[in-house]
């Protein structure tokens, strides 16, 4: 079960930003998720995958109070999540999202484009500050959450070029990896975070 932290309570002892997922999982999801089952799968198929839990995450949101939305909550741990993101608000969650998702897009659209983005991922550095939504209820954070997450498919749709391109760039989880396992990693990661928000809002 989840545990709201009283106030002022100490902050959880988690492990640091970057630290990654443990290895049997990093093991299963590199060789056999990344590396095998995303190859296989069509990239429109990646796209209904991240719209749909796109919808999910924003339905969630919608009816959150200013209050709920900035509470931390630590969840249990999660296959996918990295243990310093067990202790975020919804609002953090959100934020969170606004950031990656842009940044694969960009890794992605690039590398359709023959172009290697120049710089390698820093996971510690995508974690949120929890001040872009201070003060909004659900329903305003929401609305601009989804219309982020509607621009950034746009751009990929626009300027992506070559899908089945080779050109990699290295993931500091598994390794290095092309376009189109960047775009249902994309995907998925939506849905690991999606699940994250259900355990928060569940009692």
């Amino acid at each position: 079960m989840q545990k709201h932290a009283p106030e002022h309570a100490e902050e959880p002892q988690l492990a640091p930003p970057g630290g990654g997922i443990p290895l049997l999982e990093r093991l299963v999801a590199k060789y056999y998720f990344v590396n095998f089952k995303f190859p296989r799968m069509e990239w429109a198929r990646a796209t209904r995958y991240f719209e749909s839990e796109t919808a999910k995450i924003t339905a969630l949101a919608a009816t959150l109070t200013p209050e709920k939305a900035a509470t931390k909550i630590l969840v249990p741990k999660m296959r996918g999540l990295e243990d310093s993101s067990r202790y975020w608000s919804p609002a953090m969650l959100l934020e969170h999202l606004m950031i990656v998702a842009p940044g694969m897009a960009d890794v992605t659209i690039l590398l359709t484009q023959g172009r290697a983005p120049g710089r390698d991922v820093d996971i510690a550095k995508l974690k949120p500050s929890g001040k872009v939504f201070d003060g909004m209820d659900g329903a305003k954070m929401s609305a601009i959450f989804s219309q982020k997450m509607k621009d950034t498919l746009a751009r990929i749709e626009k300027e992506a070029r070559d899908r089945a391109s080779t050109f990699k760039q290295v993931h500091p989880w598994f390794g290095p990896i092309t376009a189109h396992q960047w775009n249902w990693l994309m995907a998925t990661h939506q849905s690991i975070h999606r699940r994250q928000l259900e355990k928060m809002l569940s009692e």
